[in-house]
């Protein structure tokens, strides 16, 4: 048990042990406790909303805190406390003993006094919920085998003793509800009603034949109209029926109370072994369970026999009737182990050849399945009968929004709580099941779903850090690098909404750190979905270096995450260098792919250059591609001065589009041509949105600027000069005999090369 001092187990069917969560949270009480059961132990007890009460086997009456430190102390018995109860004040606590006394303890006056002497065990008592010095009842009965009802009364009547009941054999547990209690004998369950102190319903047993002894009933009331009955493995849920008659039925008093009510049983829930405890959380049923005993020599069901040390009952209980479900065969190894067992001053005792397992505690959903079995090594359970343990719930701790109980054993009593989710994911992280714990934030936090779903209960920040990185650390060990970098990305891009810590947690310096790890793995290109571009810590080294392997790896990628991604993640510069090295092998290769490649990567880095800022560097690979508008751009946005030194791309524009609008003139050169055609493509030439740039803009790129950068091309020169003669004769009038050099041949030879030929060859 992952508290603290009681651990649940599970076995697998190779008998290998196998770690099993437990379902609820555990915590052994400890205080003074631990000092009492030295020399002493458990024999009952139960809960208040402020205190336990507890019976030992030397007949003391404790009062504890609910750490377990003694408030108050009474040895008020010679022999084994077997029957406590509290009123609803909390002012007065009623005891029964197996040396036939019930005493009743003033708690704030430390007073005592005994009610009645039985002569024989008293096995259960019972005090009105508003009991008084004046006007009050007490209950009790035992192996006397008579109800008998301890009434205070109010001078002058005085006290008296009423039996309200007899001869039903003897009389082990009563529970009180208001004006009804339920009365556990020999033949069934009984309700009474305690104003007219009349018997109003028999419940049968639905366990037969079991040694009482040995095999307690167990009974609490859920509510004002529900009895939860725990006899041996059986559990029922009664409902207490009201009937509302006509008057014309009444015939006497008894008869009108009799028909009044009844008892309906809504559900009976049969285990595979004894159920000592029973109780509810919400529409699940909580079962503490005494299994089946294992006779390692025969592998048959057998019982043990467990005595009091203080015990005045003469000579152990036949234990052959234990299990009414053993068959016939299992009933006489039974008998012949009875007579070999040597019985000894310890509070149990057993044969050597009999394995008792622990007692476990199990959950039933609404749909009666099973939905958890803790397995509870509590101290000494091998030598403990079904008697010895008990579960009880502190009244009124569902108020608060959570209900404890308590498992009684006679060594230990043990705190269970519902198990919170941060105890859920902790069991997990702590035993590395990061796996597990990934998948149950995800159901519960995410989806709202499962045990924990309807909890609303966030984790710390580091429990959802620890769980993330842990199963991705385990998925990329598995060389699954996919699903580690997306695991990692969840939980890192929700920790601060899933926390619910006010602490903002800073996962800059966490993805960096896993970066160089993916990077190790030559899987850095899959972080590029999963990396945040909007968080402070992640340097601009691990954005460069998950560009770097997109642009050996996959260029396409490359281009659509440099659209996405702001270009302050990195260092443009060194982007560009890289690029710019790659665009050049591309464009080296002979195929049309690289080719494509690299015009896409020249797109992306125009793209790139151009959101920070480096527009020149930009114009220039647009102008490259000839990418479409940008002339109308530069003209739009006053960006001439950036392409002073980009006249032979201006023409070269031109030059594509002229080839690629115009392609009637493609054949000028098979059918020679006719000079008019010849002059027609002139005058496209002229018309071109490149050279007119230049041409409107002869202030910021002055024609003493172009022509140097045209003299490898005199065709490009003529047109240049030639629309500027026409533009501005005077401007142009000083470059009139490098025109008449590059001659009417370099214009008949430029439309040849308009037509087929690459001004690049």
């Amino acid at each position: 048990m992952e508290s603290k001092d009681t651990d649940p187990k599970c076995l697998s069917s190779e008998d290998e042990y196998e770690e099993y969560e437990p379902f609820f949270d555990y915590k052994r009480i400890r205080g003074d406790l631990d000092e009492i059961f030295i020399n002493d132990s458990a024999s009952i007890s139960i809960l208040t909303e402020k205190f336990l009460v507890l019976g030992t086997h030397w007949g003391s009456i404790y009062v504890l805190d609910l750490k377990g430190n003694i408030a108050k102390k009474w040895n008020s018995h010679r022999a084994a406390v077997t029957s406590v109860s509290v009123d609803i004040h909390n002012e007065y606590v009623l005891s029964g003993s197996d040396d036939g006394k019930v005493v009743i303890h003033e708690l704030f006056t430390n007073e005592r006094k005994i009610i009645a002497d039985h002569q024989r065990p008293v096995k259960a008592v019972a005090i009105e919920p508003l009991y008084n010095k004046l006007d009050g009842k007490i209950v009790s009965g035992g192996a006397l085998g008579q109800l008998i009802v301890h009434e205070e009364r109010r001078w002058p009547l005085g006290k008296r003793d009423v039996v309200l009941d007899e001869d039903k054999g003897t009389i082990r547990l009563i529970k009180w509800n208001q004006n009804i209690i339920a009365v556990s004998n020999e033949q069934g369950i009984m309700l009474y009603e305690m104003q007219e102190m009349i018997p109003l319903t028999k419940i049968d047993r639905v366990s037969y034949n079991i040694n009482t002894d040995l095999i307690p009933c167990r009974m609490r009331w859920e509510d004002e109209k529900t009895l939860l009955i725990a006899c041996g493995n059986h559990l029922q849920t009664i409902e207490i029926v009201q009937i509302h008659r006509n008057s014309t039925e009444q015939k006497n008093k008894d008869q009108k109370i009799t028909k009044n009510i009844y008892a309906k049983i809504l559900s009976t829930i049969e285990s595979d072994g004894v159920i000592v405890g029973a109780a509810r959380n919400k529409d699940d049923r909580l079962l503490l369970i005494y299994p089946e005993e294992v006779d390692t020599e025969h592998q048959q069901t057998t019982s043990t026999d467990s005595i009091s040390e203080q015990s005045i009952i003469n000579g152990p209980s036949n234990s052959q009737e234990i299990k009414e479900f053993n068959s016939d065969e299992n009933k006489e190894i039974c008998k012949e182990l009875d007579h070999k067992k040597e019985y000894t001053k310890e509070f149990g005792s057993h044969s050597s050849k009999v394995s008792l397992p622990p007692p476990e505690l199990r959950v039933i959903n609404e749909n009666f399945e099973e939905e958890s079995n803790d397995v509870l090594e509590l101290p000494g359970y091998e030598k403990y009968n079904a008697n010895n343990y008990d579960l009880i719930l502190q009244p009124n701790s569902s108020v608060s929004g959570e209900k404890i109980w308590y498992v009684i054993s006679p060594k230990q009593i043990t705190e269970v709580r519902q198990k919170s989710f941060k105890q859920h994911i902790s069991w997990l992280t702590d035993r590395s099941k990061y796996k597990e714990a990934y998948e149950s934030i995800i159901k519960t936090v995410i989806n709202k779903e499962g045990r924990f779903g309807n909890l609303n209960e966030n984790l710390p920040g580091e429990t959802i850090i620890e769980v993330g990185l842990g199963y991705s650390e385990g998925l990329l060990a598995r060389k699954k690098y996919s699903e580690a970098c997306e695991s990692l990305a969840f939980i890192l891009s929700n920790v601060n909404n899933l926390s619910n810590s006010d602490q903002f947690f800073e996962i800059g310096p966490i993805w960096e750190k896993w970066a160089f790890k993916f990077a190790a793995f030559g899987k850095l290109g899959i972080l590029v979905d999963f990396i945040p571009t909007n968080v402070v810590g992640i340097s601009q080294t691990v954005y460069e270096m998950i560009l770097a392997d997109l642009l050996n790896f996959n260029v396409e990628r490359f281009c659509e995450i440099t659209q996405v991604w702001p270009v302050e993640l990195y260092n443009t510069k060194s982007v560009e260098l890289a690029t710019i090295d790659k665009i050049t092998k591309l464009e080296s290769a002979e195929d049309d792919m690289s080719h494509a490649s690299a015009n896409s990567l020249r797109l992306a880095l125009a793209n790139i250059l151009d959101r920070a800022g480096f527009i020149e560097q930009a114009l220039k690979h647009f102008l490259i591609l000839h990418h479409p508008g940008i002339i109308e751009r530069i003209n739009r946005e006053n960006l001439a001065p950036l392409v002073r030194n980009r006249a032979y791309l201006l023409l070269e524009y031109d030059n594509y589009y002229i080839k690629h609008n115009h392609k009637e003139h493609s054949n000028y050169l098979s059918d020679g041509g006719s000079e008019a055609n010849k002059e027609n493509i002139l005058d496209l030439g002229l018309c071109g949105e490149g050279i007119n740039l230049l041409i409107s803009n002869i202030v910021s790129i002055p024609p003493s600027h172009v022509i140097p950068q045209l003299l490898k091309w005199p065709i490009y020169m003529h047109l240049y000069l030639h629309l500027l003669r026409l533009r501005d004769p005077d401007a142009g009038g000083q470059f009139a005999d490098m025109q008449d050099f590059c001659g009417v041949v370099n214009i008949t030879h430029w439309v040849k090369r308009v037509g087929y030929v690459n001004l690049e060859d």
